[in-house]
């Protein structure tokens, strides 16, 4: 009787430790571009270890995997593979080059927006202190999307055909 007892109190002890390793894992779908925040927040959580993500997400929803809202969730692994990107949404991140040509005074600014082609746009140029260009940059290959975000894993999405420069910086693609 008591080595039974044993046995059961040690495979809850397991079940126990399993569950609280595994964190809280959770699956969004996203059938409208743009709304990924209401669907996160429809989770009524305040801890998300594993996300997975599916149906459609454009530049708005990557500006939200981006936030601190999303910061605070402190979400370990990002499994997007099964999303459809579609183009259009705000500019998911602001990327400011100091001036690479030497002159301190110059510098570009471009935000990003995720499109189904690469382009550059001139918006407007200031020469207060220099020359202080401004520019939207049209990519579909999600450049700079996880920079300086604290999501461990990603596993990009299946119909990406490259990434883009600094997507995955300080971050490991792990194979879900």
């Amino acid at each position: 009787m008591k080595q039974r007892l044993l046995f059961i109190l040690l495979v809850i002890a397991l079940s126990i430790s399993s569950w609280a390793d595994s964190g809280y894992s959770f699956t969004v779908n996203v059938t409208e571009a743009g709304n990924l925040e209401e669907a996160i927040k429809y989770l009524h959580t305040d801890s998300i270890k594993n996300l997975t993500i599916i149906g459609k997400l454009n530049g708005t929803d990557f500006k939200y995997l981006r936030s601190e809202e999303i910061r605070n969730y402190a979400i370990d692994s990002l499994d997007i593979r099964d999303v459809m990107l579609i183009p259009g949404g705000e500019s998911y991140y602001t990327y400011v080059n100091p001036g690479g040509d030497g002159d301190y005074f110059s510098s570009d600014t471009y935000y990003v927006y995720l499109s189904d082609h690469d382009a550059l746009e001139f918006i407007d140029a200031s020469y207060v202190l220099g020359v202080q260009s401004e520019n939207r940059w049209y990519s579909d290959a999600l450049p700079y999307a996880f920079t300086n975000t604290n999501i461990k894993y990603v596993a990009l999405p299946n119909q990406l055909k490259r990434i883009g420069k600094a997507c995955l910086i300080n971050r490991k693609q792990k194979k879900l």
